[in-house]
């Protein structure tokens, strides 16, 4: 049995744009673009692991979050299992702090983009389920 991964993401909204962030290179899946987050540590929560990714790689302190949805992708040595939440509140100015790149993008432009499999998934699914309003 393929080990499993839990992985915390976060959809950070801002006038009808969402931020998005690019893997560093000789990373798996170096180059694409996804929602910044990561791993989930061994005794966190899945909001602690968030709280934590969010800080570290971009600085800002999630103060409101909501569970949106779940994406699985299994790769050929392990199954990535993906939280993704709505950060409706955080403190602090976003600074780039591992991604080399990254910024906010209306869903056609991120559509356009090369995104992570699950990524490009979940916000499909974001767009069918909140046609038009949710980026707004």
């Amino acid at each position: 049995m393929k080990p499993l991964i839990r992985v915390v993401a976060g959809l950070i909204v801002d006038k009808g744009k969402l931020f998005l962030v690019k893997r560093p290179e000789g990373k798996r899946d170096g180059g694409l673009f996804e929602f910044p987050g990561g791993k989930v540590e061994e005794g966190e929560s899945l909001i602690e692991a968030l709280k934590r990714e969010l800080f570290e790689e971009l600085g800002i302190k999630a103060k409101e979050v909501k569970f949106l949805d779940i994406e699985k992708e299994e790769k050929e040595d392990l199954i990535i299992e993906i939280h993704l939440f709505w950060i409706k509140d955080y403190e602090g100015e976003i600074v780039l702090k591992e991604a080399k790149e990254g910024g906010f993008y209306r869903v056609s432009q991120a559509l356009k983009l090369n995104l992570c499999l699950p990524d490009r998934r979940l916000l499909e699914r974001l767009e069918l389920n909140f046609p038009g309003g949710f980026f707004l």
